[in-house]
């Protein structure tokens, strides 16, 4: 009966949508449009340098999967794009800022949260403005790569404020598409895995460049994404908010939070190898970061923040991730909250975020070790 409520519930709050003449359910398909939500970078952090972006698919046993990928435009590639722009179309005279189509699959989220099939897709999208430049020029060939690896029900613009950081740093990013997304893109078959698209992410640049060095980093089920995968990534993994220990020899950064409810520190702590060395954040900036990271092939970055203010908030298991997309996410299921509540759904901490809303903040804690990590490994790449 509970189950029957939730599904009426969500059928009510997607339906509401159709005001929206950009909404439309249709019986395994959808077409949507257009809520729009705030820029993806917080304008303390936003890029000075200018970062393309463009999307392409992957062959994957036959599945076509989504990635995303952004990277460093410089003055002369921003120009000639720039010219090639205006010559094939009069209208334009300059590379347009590129808006990302986030989806929410509600059909998706009722699959994989309580195991019914809707035999049809409902969905919203929403629109996302961001800095990054539409571009049609190829992506760099030497350039060192990252590739961003979603958590359970997330998506490939998860985090793509640092996604957007990284290639102002000079980073080309790549976000493929997971099996768990609640974009739904995609239907997973029997060889469609988190591994086989990260192996197929990678072999996508290799056919462009036979020595490209790899990264990688992901979040909560992304973060074990990162850390097992048995790949090479010499530029290191970083894990935020989820770690599985693997066998590997590639520098390691976990971040975590003592406010995450959903993947709890100490699965975390107690996970982490004995030679890890371990950097407590408890919110004033630590100077010697970057010798710890030369020192150190595994770093966990504990963000233990304890306030006595009722206004302040410990980060919590989505506030690592874009503020847009964290503003999507609330948008769309505010709703469906209180019911998930009371039928004891697991919420992913959306209900702290609700009153958090600490995303932007988050970002600032703990982007430097994330940024210092990857260039001190891209400028020494060697095993410590």
């Amino acid at each position: 009966m509970h189950r029957s409520v939730f599904l009426q519930l969500m059928a009510t709050q997607t339906c509401s949508f159709t005001m929206q003449p950009q909404f439309c359910i249709r019986p395994f398909s959808l077409t949507s449009g257009a809520a729009s939500v705030a820029a993806s970078v917080p304008a303390s952090v936003a890029s000075t340098v200018p970062i393309g972006f463009t999307e392409r698919k992957l062959g994957v046993e036959g599945v076509n999967v989504p990635l995303s990928v952004w990277f460093p435009l410089d003055s002369s590639s921003s120009s000639s794009s720039s010219s090639s722009s205006s010559s094939s179309s009069s209208s334009s005279s300059s590379p347009k800022a590129v808006t990302y189509s986030y989806k929410l699959c509600y059909s998706k989220l009722v699959r994989m949260m309580m195991g019914i099939n809707v035999p049809f897709e409902i969905a919203k999208s929403f629109k996302i403005p961001s800095s990054a430049l539409s571009t049609s020029l190829p992506i760099p060939s030497n350039s060192n790569f990252i590739i961003f690896a979603h958590g359970f029900l997330g998506s490939r613009f998860d985090m793509l404020h640092l996604c957007e950081l990284l290639a102002s740093r000079g980073y080309t990013v790549l976000a493929p598409e997971l099996p768990e997304s609640i974009s739904n893109s995609f239907e997973t078959t029997d060889g469609v895995s988190r591994d086989s698209i990260v192996d197929a992410t990678m072999s996508f640049i290799r056919r462009e460049n036979p020595n490209p060095r790899f990264g990688i980093f992901g979040h909560s089920m992304g973060g074990g994404t990162a850390a097992q995968n048995t790949n090479s990534f010499p530029l290191g993994r970083v894990s935020i908010a989820g770690y599985r220990p693997g066998a590997t020899v590639d520098p390691t950064l976990i971040v975590a939070s003592e406010g995450d409810m959903v993947i709890p520190l100490n699965r975390i702590t107690t996970a982490l190898p004995p030679s890890s060395t371990t950097v407590t954040f408890t919110g004033e900036p630590i100077l010697d970061i970057k010798s710890i990271i030369s020192q150190h092939n595994t770093i966990s970055f504990i963000m233990s923040e304890i306030s006595t203010d009722p206004g302040l908030f410990q980060t919590n298991h989505i506030s690592f991730l874009s503020p847009s997309t964290n503003d999507a996410l609330v948008s769309g299921l505010r709703a469906l909250i209180p019911l998930a509540k009371a039928l004891k759904m697991p919420l992913l901490d959306m209900d702290l975020y609700m009153n958090s809303r600490d995303s932007a903040i988050a970002l600032t804690k703990f982007q430097d070790v994330v940024l210092d990590f990857y260039d001190f490994h891209s400028k020494n790449n060697k095993k410590i």
